[in-house]
């Protein structure tokens, strides 16, 4: 069900509580141009949960609309435009959670079909089709590309309406397979993985009690010792820009931001700005080990407010949101530089009104609506 989806993949969020109730808004367009405004015009109502990008002219957003079919948005230097989708279920729900890109003619994304199956659709650089996985109940958050043999996706598996563990599939070019991974109480889900090679992947999550962080040496899953509270603590997303140097984001059991860094030997944690109590981090991404972004959402108990934090090489600082996309949440960052970075989610609070887009031209965050 799309409720649980919601739940899941912010599970402990007062946030979420009241989003998977709400209706989802209308979608952005591309910045500055006049031409962005206008394709923005025509998208359809939708909500974005997911951006990756190559360079300053090509990146893909993916989300789905109020009536929870997917949507992926593509970015070409100049707009954003809708792209066309293959044949999928119209019953039921139909959704997208993440996205990856390799090049401008390949690129994967993943989410869940008709309410019950995985969902993983690849671009030749042409068009979007439908890869089949295998059938197994469950939904897919997160995905990563090495090359085009080898792409991870990770998720959880379903039994009925009740999560049933952490889930993992490869791609080796030309199958995928479900590669057996720690699943410590058969519950919670993996939602975010990053990739630096073939043999340095990292994937995070939620067990059903706590926060998990699983790496891949190039032969199994292993999983990762990290201090964390026992009951709570969810993470969402994860980074690899470089060997030994690994950021992790989600939220504490306080309903605080949670970021946390490997350096080749431990996890430490890093203290985030606290401009608002309530919500968390959703999404981070980093170039090099001194720049880095991780955004997210607060919660006054009024209305949801945008974070955008950055590390500069000593310590994250927030970075102030743009006036017009203050109150809402972002739920997903990509970066392919300094100076060239996009972070997607929603404006609103009970009753989202909008997709966001925002994009990064290396001074200022700046609205792409």
């Amino acid at each position: 069900m799309a409720t649980q989806v919601m739940f899941r993949r912010w599970a402990g969020s007062l946030a979420a509580v009241v989003l998977i109730a709400s209706a989802l808004g209308l979608a952005g367009g591309g910045p500055a141009a006049a031409r962005s405004v206008t394709a923005a015009a025509r998208l359809p109502v939708a909500a974005l949960t997911g951006v990756a990008a190559t360079s300053a002219r090509n990146a893909w957003a993916v989300g789905y609309t109020n009536r929870y079919h997917p949507v992926i948005l593509h970015w070409n230097g100049a707009s954003w435009t809708k792209a066309r989708l293959p044949a999928l279920p119209r019953s039921g729900a139909t959704e997208l959670n993440g996205v990856a890109a390799i090049s401008a003619r390949n690129a994967w994304a993943v989410g869940i079909a008709g309410s019950s199956d995985n969902l993983i659709l690849h671009w030749n650089g042409v068009r979007w089709s439908r890869v089949m996985p295998l059938r197994r109940a469950g939904e897919l958050f997160g995905v990563t590309a090495i090359s085009a043999s080898d792409v991870w996706a990770v998720g959880t598996l379903d039994n009925g309406p009740i999560p049933a563990g952490l889930m993992v599939l490869h791609w080796n070019g030309k199958v995928w397979k479900q590669v057996p991974c720690p699943n410590p109480y058969n519950a919670g889900g993996l939602y975010g993985v990053s990739a630096r090679s073939a043999d340095d992947v990292w994937a995070v999550g939620y067990t059903g009690k706590q926060g998990i962080i699983l790496h891949w040496n190039g032969s199994v899953w292993k999983r990762s010792a990290v201090r964390l509270h026992r009951d709570g603590n969810p993470l969402h997303a994860v980074a690899a820009p470089v060997a030994s140097d690994v950021w992790a984001v989600g939220e504490s059991s306080y309903g605080l931001s949670l970021i946390v860094r490997w350096d080749g030997t431990a996890w430490k944690h890093y203290q985030a700005p606290r401009p608002t109590l309530g919500g968390g981090l959703q999404g981070v991404t980093a170039t090099s080990a001194r720049n880095a972004w991780a955004v997210g959402f607060g919660n006054s108990g009024r209305a949801f407010f945008t974070w955008i934090f950055r590390w500069n090489g000593r310590a994250w600082v927030r970075v102030p949101s743009p006036q017009a996309a203050l109150r809402g949440a972002l739920l997903d960052v990509t970066a392919t530089s300094a100076r060239n970075a996009w972070a997607v989610g929603y404006l609103g609070f009970i009753n989202p009104s909008r997709a966001l887009i925002l994009h990064w031209n290396g001074k200022t965050w700046t609205p792409a609506t």
